[in-house]
């Protein structure tokens, strides 16, 4: 008897603390998930940019997701930590646009695990990293200037939650919810404001999230490489998976109850 409630209580602790997200989460936002056919830096979709930080061919965010090895002029790392060779989607809209405003909602909060798969960048020593509350604007940093390629963040996420960049060097804060842009402007010069910075894409099992730390067009006259963006969302990239539910406060003092009454039990058989 004393093994079947043993049993019975390690299966319920379990189940509260074990329970895995969905595939995908859901993206609230206008836009779908778009599939990619090419990636030949045509700059359609909005994150297929002709990259100056290669020398030889693409380095946006949906070739490094896909393996490609990036000649980057910055030097290591040339690919991504995490790849995949799926099929990807991005998020956007059928017209290759980007979605102008986005965050996440996994019906439920969770313990995830956050990696910082690549930077692809000069700013990187300028480069804050973190997730937003879509409800209240509260910004809590996962990466700092001074982490790097590989570093990966442990962190509790509510069930709705987005995520920001912040350079530290200009005061430019860019979000998945573009409407909540701020800061003085990297680019002001050329009349620009920033847009959507953010690029998400997944396989259905992994997802990527690259951020594009400069804003205008190399259309804009008198705009030079490393003024204005390439469009190839690779300067952050993250990559992040739910490791556990993180129990409801009604859920964890029904647990505790449990505890009690599996101990009393145990006491009347002794």
């Amino acid at each position: 008897m004393k093994r079947s409630l043993a049993s019975a209580l390690f299966v319920g602790t379990a189940w509260l603390t074990s329970a895995s997200a969905s595939a995908a989460p859901i993206i609230v936002g206008s836009g779908s998930l778009q599939p990619v056919t090419s990636t030949d830096q045509t700059f359609n979709p909005y994150w297929n940019g002709d990259s100056w930080d290669s020398n030889t061919g693409p380095c946006h965010l949906a070739s490094l997701a896909q393996g490609t090895v990036c000649d980057w002029v910055g030097g290591s790392p040339t690919v991504l930590s995490q790849t995949t060779s799926d099929p990807l989607s991005y998020l956007g809209q059928a017209d290759g646009s980007a979605v102008d405003a986005f965050y996440f909602d996994e019906g439920a909060a969770y313990n995830y695990e956050i990696a910082l798969v690549g930077e692809f960048s000069v700013l990187n020593g300028s480069n804050e990293f973190g997730w937003y509350d879509p409800l209240t604007g509260e910004r809590h940093q996962l990466f700092s200037p001074e982490q790097t390629f590989g570093d990966v963040a442990t962190v509790a996420l509510p069930a709705q939650f987005g995520f920001y960049y912040f350079n530290t060097e200009f005061g430019q804060s860019y979000f998945t919810d573009s409407t909540l842009n701020d800061g003085a402007y990297f680019t002001d010069t050329y009349g620009h404001i920033p847009g959507q910075q953010f690029g998400y894409m997944t396989d259905g099992s992994n997802f990527w999230l690259g951020v594009e730390d400069l804003f205008g067009t190399l259309a804009t006259p008198d705009c030079i490489p490393g003024s204005c963006s390439d469009y190839d969302y690779n300067d952050v990239i993250v990559s992040w998976r739910p490791i556990s539910k993180v129990p409801e406060p009604g859920t964890t003092a029904l647990l505790g109850l449990g505890l009690l009454g599996f101990a009393w039990a145990i006491g009347r058989r002794r």
